[in-house]
């Protein structure tokens, strides 16, 4: 780090990720460094990394200037025999508290904190702060109830996700992720200042953009028509967002039938075109579905009966167990990855040889 600091002392922005958790030893800055010597940075962002607090103090007393702090998803790793610990109340208190920072954001991985330290984190510790950096755990019903009742002048929310930890992505929507899309929601429609929303891999549920009720037309075809005849409803009055300036925004959609519904994407941009004017930068995502395989039985791989078995998929195992069903009863090509085609033997052999 500290050769970082040496060779580029004009640095503004320094932007640190280890794939699988790295760790940054040493001091960060030159023991010959002139304590009077203040250092340019603006912003820092550190992902997925072990650091020494320590350290990190050290050096962000010569940063007076910097606005964005960003340590996301730190790991615990041991150091000189001794593990790695964070006391973020100190960190407050030393430094954070001296610092005009305008976006700040502190988490471990693994470890949620408490609704405490994120009010702090957010209201007290940056009470001047226009951008919000938060887990979605951590946008509880207490923070919302705390932060629409200040003035509102959030201008940039971004919630971060566990997928940029190297996590991959998931269409599972638990109970939290349901808890914070509402909560995110009902945010959105009390945010008429709000310009940059990075609700990355956040869950946004598609019947809250469907302000026309388009989902129950599904598509154009004469049956779709003759059934909506029989089964209109009146369209339901549901809140929009006030943010109507927004310029930036990155949501992931999800919805109980995200792939069913033929009229998805007439409704994500339907809402985008009509209530997003000014919108300049949009990416749209929806949870990837992947295929699941269960393999139960097939001549010459009778020892590949339980892989690929969870017992999430017992009662359907149960099914696959009747006489009158045979699983793959015809296998010919099996790809399990981006060749296509392969012979089910050289498939088996290339993925499997490690558990055979």
């Amino acid at each position: 780090m500290e050769y970082i600091v040496d060779d580029c002392p004009l640095l503004k922005t320094l932007y640190i990720r280890g794939e699988t958790g790295c760790r940054i030893e040493g001091t960060w800055v030159h023991l010959k460094h002139s304590l009077g010597q203040t250092l340019p940075l603006r912003t820092l962002v550190i992902i997925n990394a072990s650091l020494d607090q320590k350290y990190l103090e050290d050096f962000l007393r010569l940063t007076p200037d910097l606005s964005t702090l960003k340590l996301i998803g730190l790991v615990r790793m041991v150091f000189y025999d001794r593990m790695m610990s964070y006391d973020w109340s100190r960190l407050a208190q030393r430094q954070l508290r001296f610092l005009p920072l305008t976006s700040c954001h502190i988490s471990i991985t693994g470890e949620t904190l408490l609704d405490a330290f994120t009010r702090d984190r957010a209201i007290t510790m940056v009470p001047e702060s226009t951008e919000w950096c938060l887990f979605p755990k951590e946008v509880t019903p207490s923070l919302l109830q705390e932060v629409t009742a200040l003035p509102n002048v959030v201008t940039s929310l971004e919630l971060l996700t566990p997928s940029l930890l190297n996590y991959h992505e998931s269409a599972c929507v638990f109970h939290e992720d349901v808890v914070t899309a509402n909560l995110l929601h009902d945010y959105l429609c009390k945010s008429p200042h709000l310009v940059h929303l990075k609700a990355i891999r956040s869950s946004v549920f598609i019947h809250n953009l469907d302000v026309n009720d388009r989902a129950q037309y599904g598509g154009l075809d004469t049956y779709a028509l003759d059934h909506l005849a029989n089964h209109y409803k009146a369209p339901v009055h549901r809140p929009v967002w006030m943010c109507r300036g927004l310029r930036t925004l990155h949501m992931e959609i999800h919805g109980t039938n995200i792939y069913d519904s033929p009229v998805n994407s007439r409704i994500v941009f339907g809402f985008i075109v009509a209530q997003l004017e000014t919108l300049r930068l949009a990416s749209v995502n929806s949870p990837t579905h992947e295929p699941t395989v269960a393999l139960k039985e097939r001549d010459r791989q009778d020892p590949l009966q339980q892989i690929g078995l969870l017992s999430s998929v017992e009662r359907m195992v149960a099914e696959m167990d009747r006489e009158e069903n045979r699983v793959i009863p015809l296998l010919q090509r099996l790809s399990f990855g981006y060749e296509l085609g392969m012979p089910p033997e050289k498939a088996l052999k290339y993925y499997f040889s490690r558990c055979t």
